[in-house]
């Protein structure tokens, strides 16, 4: 992965409120809320193993196209609230990119991958449908409260990849070996 840091100390939940009520609706990286980093560590181990998660899905398009290039968009929700309470679950997007060759009985693999993760934070603890509107003071204090604004939270991120994998699929298994 490059393109992979945070811009600061992490924001806590206060900070995430804080700025849905005084940040005027502008939108925040997450590497501007300091957990870029955590967040695509977590991403990697969730679709590091499972064949139906990128991996895979890199996989089995490249046994499609043996001695060609290939590409393909993709887009899956992933659980950040263990990571990041306000993101929750997000969705990861993006573009991979490759080339597929056999090699030795083998097929080799390499390419690049494009990230984008968007999600949005709004009414972080359902203030006013919980709170305000059961007692029935929805817009009446207009002043007392500042004005809420939900906002954007998006990152980019980019990657490569490399791997060798069985042209069968049920022969293949996928794991993460550390780059050193």
């Amino acid at each position: 992965m490059q393109d992979v840091s945070d811009e600061g100390p992490p924001w806590g939940h206060r900070d995430f409120i804080r700025h849905y009520f005084f940040g005027e609706g502008r939108p925040v990286t997450v590497r501007q809320t300091g957990h870029l980093r955590a967040v695509v560590a977590e991403f990697r181990r969730q679709a590091g193993d499972v064949p139906t998660r990128l991996p895979g899905q890199i996989a089995d398009l490249a046994r499609k196209n043996i001695g060609q290039n290939f590409n393909r968009e993709f887009k899956s929700p992933y659980p950040m609230k263990d990571v990041v309470f306000s993101l929750g679950s997000t969705t990861i997007r993006g573009d991979f990119n490759g080339k597929c060759v056999r090699v030795d009985g083998l097929l080799e693999l390499s390419g690049t991958i494009e990230f984008r993760l968007s999600d949005e934070f709004r009414d972080p603890v359902d203030i006013e449908d919980r709170i305000l509107e059961p007692v029935g003071v929805v817009g009446m204090f207009p002043t007392e409260l500042p004005t809420a604004e939900p906002y954007r939270i998006v990152d980019r991120w980019t990657g490569t990849f490399s791997a060798r994998v069985h042209s069968d699929r049920v022969r293949s298994t996928y794991h993460y070996e550390n780059p050193r």
